[in-house]
């Protein structure tokens, strides 16, 4: 039934100092990897950095596209163009929020002025 537990019939494992090599740098970056998320995440955000995730499907394809000569479905191309555009826009969005042109407001010191003294006279005639 488990004959595969049987060590006499597994064959021997022949062990390569470039397995060995190719597995100690893929742990290596890994750690580096991990490591890194939660500066990543404090300078930016959670939603960038998973964004930027996605984006490394877009070199796994091209890769298998241009070294591999494999061939890609449409819906590889579709789902790329959206991350991209989400990508994109979740940068413009947040830096824009930062500067306050998000939603085009560009009232002047004159008009916020006037919005709060008329926000708290209506505050005052209502109590």
């Amino acid at each position: 039934m488990f004959k595969w537990l049987d060590s006499s019939t597994t064959p021997p494992l022949t062990c390569c100092w470039l397995a060995v090599g190719l597995m100690l740098g893929y742990n290596i970056f890994l750690f580096l990897l991990y490591a890194m998320i939660p500066v990543l995440v404090r300078q930016s955000s959670a939603t960038l950095v998973n964004l930027s995730f996605l984006t490394s499907d877009v070199y796994s394809v091209l890769f298998g596209i241009f070294l591999f000569h494999a061939q890609m479905s449409w819906l590889y191309i579709l789902g790329f163009i959206i991350i991209l555009v989400g990508l994109f826009g979740y940068t413009r969005a947040e830096s824009q929020a930062e500067t306050g042109t998000l939603f085009n407001v560009t009232a002047t010191t004159a008009e916020r002025q006037r919005l709060t003294s008329t926000s708290s006279d209506d505050g005052g005639s209502q109590a």
